[in-house]
């Protein structure tokens, strides 16, 4: 990323940073004077949502962009717009609950609809911003993290596309054996792109560093958990899952579960030494486990399948035992 653009996220980040603890106390005191006037709480809680959302995702932009008086027009778009759409649904139905959520739904596809009407090329600075804000994202850690960004040099841009997907397989391949608690399993994933420090091994590091960037350009910046949860389910997850099906490198098993073809092992073989292989293999392992322990009490077929998949991918028994953290006897 350009010097320039890099002082710019920065500048903004601070302005983020500085209005992060002004915008919570805003938003609660706004839920609570809404609370004591109209003892509704789903009130409270869509004011809460709203003031919330616009001092601490808006107002930085807001100053730190040149033309403000625009800006601010487009931002309150969403506030106005979810109001607008509450109350009109509340005259209606007289169901506070369903005001509020449709009001929230409503405020976004409103402030998209006049966006694209009046606002086209403040659409395309967001768009263009949040590319800026992911390559930020990634610059961070990998500046926290040069031994990850040297393993990602070991490999060709195609060969890097092929391999990166390591993360989305394991998940997929213990997660959605257990269907029930896939929204647990993805916090535990999220959780992992969010800290890729947790995990020893560089290689993996980077792979959890390059799905940030993909989770970061999905919800225009790292926000809430749940958010980073709904977009790595519904986005990154799924495209990956997508693509690697439509390459031929994932596919379902009988039993519903997946398994992967050799290339990208061969790939990620011939790149590393034994030693970085059993450090790679054992860095999924334990992300693989804490997906699976994420829903609670593991279920059978879920260590079953992280074991099938890394005693395909170690060299030998010894790697297996080394990967699993068994001493052999």
């Amino acid at each position: 990323m350009p010097t320039s653009q890099r002082e710019s996220m920065n500048r903004l980040r601070r302005a983020e940073r500085m209005l992060s603890p002004v915008g919570w106390v805003l938003a609660l005191a706004t839920a609570a004077l809404t609370y004591w006037k109209t003892d509704s709480f789903w009130l409270a809680l869509f004011g809460f949502v709203m003031v919330s959302r616009f001092v601490i995702g808006s107002v930085p932009k807001i100053i730190h962009h040149s033309r403000r008086l625009s800006r601010a027009l487009f931002y309150l778009l969403l506030p106005g717009g979810g109001t607008l759409v509450l109350y009109l649904v509340y005259r209606w139905s007289e169901v506070m609950w369903l005001a509020v959520i449709l009001g929230l739904a409503g405020g976004v596809v409103f402030s998209m609809l006049v966006g694209l009407l009046f606002f086209r090329h403040i659409l395309g600075e967001e768009a263009q911003r949040e590319e800026q804000v992911a390559d930020f994202v990634v610059d961070e850690m990998l500046a926290k993290h040069p031994d990850a960004a040297a393993m990602k040099q070991r490999f060709s841009t195609s060969e890097w596309e092929d391999i990166k997907q390591f993360p989305a397989m394991i998940f997929g391949i213990v997660a959605l054996a257990e269907e029930k608690k896939l929204q647990k399993h993805a916090r535990a994933m999220a959780d992992a792109i969010i800290e890729p420090e947790r995990y020893e091994d560089p290689l993996l590091r980077m792979m959890l560093i390059d799905m940030a960037a993909a989770t970061t350009l999905d919800i225009g910046k790292m926000g809430s958990l749940t958010e980073i949860t709904g977009a790595f389910v519904g986005g990154v997850l799924k495209r990956s899952f997508e693509e690697l099906a439509r390459q031929g490198k994932l596919q379902t098993s009988g039993e519903g579960g997946f398994a992967v073809t050799p290339e990208a092992l061969h790939l990620i073989k011939d790149n590393l030494s034994p030693d970085e292989l059993r450090s790679f293999l054992h860095g999924l392992f334990k992300l693989g486990m804490e997906i699976v322990q994420a829903g609670g009490k593991a279920a059978p077929e879920q260590v079953k399948a992280l074991v099938e998949f890394l005693a395909i991918s170690a060299e030998s028994k010894e790697d297996l035992f080394a990967t699993l953290g068994v001493e052999r006897p």
